[in-house]
């Protein structure tokens, strides 16, 4: 660390101010990294300690978290709904829309994937094709344990990035809904966590301001009055987000299957979610009262 401080002095001194890169971790446990000074070469000679255990650094932190999912519990089933727009990951600039749910209707499965979408898809085909009906059945930790043991054989792959998150339905014996997500590195290996939910979760852009309409609106009510609050969240998180969300599509999940909302009604809900803020804006807008006020008071 000798180097850093030499550095750190040197500029000081010139009033300049450092540019950062840091490397891949090495096997003793330390990172690599170089400090564009404007002084002259890099200093290339400096290392930080790399953790064995919590979030290391990493470029996946520094992209925009795109994708906006829901899932909701209500009385009779659960709503899964999520935005369609796609972002070629090399760039992050070129963008196409197309489904980001996986579905076996025959089994009575849905899946959503968000973050990686490359590495959260594939884990979501393998649940499709390995989860087994004894393992879904089963109560407490054991569908989460397997769950778990499945998408953790996809993390610590160097071609793949381990930032992902799932929300996961089904719907026999019983309807259920699981959050899939990663979580710490524990001895250099991303762990999978895997959590039953019994009312609601997001996955993709967890800070989006229009998490607040379920946060103050989801009650454990019939799906079908759960699918415009569920379908606006999602529109209304494009605004906070344009560059990543966009789309919508929705799943109907109960007893009697999986359903897909056809365009028509993805279109129906669309323009009533506009509608909806321009009406709230008005009220706002429109809003008027009479007011009284403190007397003023001198000393």
């Amino acid at each position: 660390m000798g180097s850093l401080q030499g550095t750190a002095r040197q500029l000081r001194s010139a009033k300049k101010k450092p540019n950062w890169w840091v490397g891949p971790g090495s096997e003793s446990g330390f990172c690599q990294i170089s400090v564009y000074t404007g002084l002259g070469v890099p200093d290339t000679n400096s290392s930080i300690p790399s953790p064995s255990a919590g979030f290391p650094l990493s470029i996946e932190e520094e992209l925009p978290m795109g994708t906006m999912q829901v899932g909701m519990v209500g009385t009779d089933g659960i709503v899964l709904a999520s935005d369609t727009l796609w972002s070629i990951p090399a760039t992050r600039r070129e963008t196409f829309n197309a489904s980001k749910l996986r579905v076996d209707c025959a089994r009575g499965l849905a899946i959503s994937c968000a973050r990686s979408l490359e590495t959260a898809t594939m884990i979501a085909e393998r649940l499709l094709s390995d989860l087994s009906d004894a393992e879904l059945s089963e109560t407490g930790r054991g569908c989460c344990s397997a769950i778990e043991r499945i998408a953790q054989t996809f993390i610590g792959h160097r071609d793949l990035r381990s930032d992902i998150q799932c929300l996961i339905v089904s719907v026999r014996p019983t309807f259920r809904l699981f959050r899939l997500y990663s979580g710490p590195f524990f001895e250099g290996v991303r762990q999978m966590e895997c959590q039953e939910v019994t009312d609601k979760s997001i996955a993709g852009d967890e800070a989006n301001p229009a998490i607040f309409w379920s946060e103050s609106y989801y009650e454990h009510r019939p799906i079908r009055t759960l699918v415009f609050l569920a379908a606006h969240l999602v529109v209304t998180a494009r605004k906070f987000n344009s560059g990543t969300i966009d789309g919508l599509e929705v799943l109907l999940c109960d007893r009697s299957g999986i359903r897909h909302l056809d365009e028509k009604s993805i279109r129906t809900l669309k323009r009533k979610a506009k509608r909806f803020d321009e009406n709230l804006r008005g009220k706002f807008a429109s809003y008027s009262q009479e007011f009284t006020y403190t007397p003023n008071v001198i000393g």
